[in-house]
């Protein structure tokens, strides 16, 4: 569950907040998630090593 997102212009002030842990794009989510690969302005993009999803904000 996505419970912060920050989008700036800048990427690397760029992060969201899963699960109350803090991510950083590049990071993988939890210790067998997926990989954080985009903070877009409307949610994120993560990749499952099968292929890529966004996951919208709520």
């Amino acid at each position: 569950m996505i419970l912060a997102h920050i989008y700036d212009e800048d990427p690397n002030k760029r992060f969201v907040f899963i699960n109350d842990r803090r991510y950083r794009v590049g990071e993988r989510i939890e210790r067998q998630g997926p990989v954080l690969k985009e903070i877009v302005p409307d949610g994120v993009i993560v990749d499952y090593g099968e292929g890529l999803a966004h996951i919208p904000i709520e």
